[in-house]
């Protein structure tokens, strides 16, 4: 079924009827209705596709992100199994769960801190990512570095590439010191930066590497031979310009979820 005229349902042999009639305007139910040839088309395409629309697909037609045809608007969608239970914590319908901070981690969140670090923790587990758009000062760094604990922890034995400006790399370092001083924090930056399959071995050995957006281009193929868990970018307003060199990429790395 789908929604007519008024918000009222159609079926599908409705629609196959007014695509049949090739006229701008039918009777349907005792109303006049304008009809669109190609909205009925397009629609038809969409509705012989159903259940063929990837896990993103739907993701984005629940979340309005996309329209999946030009031509048709997507007004809701309904979901059942584990794409109603990801699509009703995206919607906000059910409370994602708050966790509590890792046991290994040295500091206290704010509640708005345990709920922004539980909620990448929600997002991470469906392979998602997130945008933390707290103002400056109210401690993303430490939310972040909260939810690599918690991972390296459960076995994720993979490193995060976390991309930072140039100026911030050292306050990273001493963050991740400060709050979680027993993940192992690897430093790619300066000259005397590793290279090649020297780099490969030695990042592998830890749960966080830090670089610059400087980087990101100039050592890309150092830095795309390593199977991330996870890709953090700090000030993603330096990668806001799609075409640019650094930009793209970041987009060109791969993270995987799965332990080694």
């Amino acid at each position: 079924m789908g929604n007519g005229p008024g918000g009222e349902r159609i079926s599908f042999e409705e629609l196959q009827a007014l695509a049949r009639l090739k006229v701008p305007l039918v009777k349907l139910r005792g109303q006049w209705v304008q009809v669109d040839a190609e909205e009925i088309e397009a629609a038809l395409a969409l509705w012989k596709k159903k259940g063929q629309a990837t896990a993103r697909e739907v993701v984005q037609m629940a979340l309005g992100g996309s329209r999946i045809s030009d031509r048709i608007p997507i007004d809701g969608l309904r979901a059942t199994g584990w794409i109603s239970d990801l699509l009703e914590g995206l919607e906000g319908k059910t409370p994602f769960e708050e966790l509590p901070a890792p046991a290994e981690f040295r500091g206290t969140l704010r509640p708005y801190q345990v709920r922004g670090y539980s909620w990448l923790a929600f997002l991470r587990k469906w392979g998602l990512g997130a945008c933390l758009a707290d103002d400056m000062g109210l401690g993303k760094t430490i939310q972040a570095l909260a939810l690599i604990q918690k991972d390296w922890h459960a076995g994720l034995k993979r490193p995060v590439l976390l991309v930072c400006p140039t100026t911030v790399v050292n306050n990273w370092r001493k963050e991740a010191a400060r709050f979680t001083p027993d993940l192992p924090v690897m430093v790619h930056h300066g000259i005397l930066r590793m290279r090649g399959e020297d780099f490969r071995q030695e990042a592998l050995k830890h749960a966080v590497v830090i670089s610059s957006y400087a980087l990101l281009h100039r050592d890309f193929e150092t830095l795309k031979g390593i199977p991330w868990s996870g890709i953090i970018l700090d000030e993603a307003q330096n990668i806001k310009n799609p075409e640019t060199k650094q930009a793209r990429a970041a987009r060109s790395f791969l993270a995987v979820t799965a332990s080694p």
